[in-house]
């Protein structure tokens, strides 16, 4: 069991107990056009070559509520996988879109899994 601890100006420190298999993993936290708060944390499930690592997207708010949850690496077969990247756009108003690609890592099996991206909206703040 991981803990990740987030403290913004102004407001009680809020603490976040998630799982992740295999150690630490990065987290950032990233603020709208409109001031709302957002906590992106990686982790991962599972051992070895097949393990999944995923990325939660959590408004800062008394609950952390989890408004998006994206695979961000998993298995392809023996030697190679597909892994995801992201940028993150901060449209006028309030909210995110993340803008994920796809890139493929280990053996040469990038003919069979084109490059992929797709954008993934995060609403913004109530």
């Amino acid at each position: 069991m991981a803990v990740l601890s987030v403290a913004s100006s102004g407001k009680k420190p809020l603490r976040f107990f998630y799982g992740s298999d295999g150690g630490a993993r990065p987290a950032r936290i990233v603020e709208d056009d409109a001031g709302c708060g957002f906590v992106f944390v990686e982790y991962a499930i599972g051992h070895g070559p097949g393990a999944g690592v995923w990325l939660a997207v959590l408004r800062l708010d008394e609950s952390a509520t989890l408004m998006r949850k994206v695979q961000m690496r998993y298995w392809l077969g023996p030697g190679s996988a597909a892994e995801y990247r992201y940028s993150i756009d901060k449209p006028f108003g309030g909210g995110l879109t993340l803008l994920l690609t796809r890139h493929i890592i280990g053996r040469d099996v990038g003919w069979r899994y084109p490059p992929l991206s797709q954008t993934v909206s995060i609403p913004m703040c109530d």
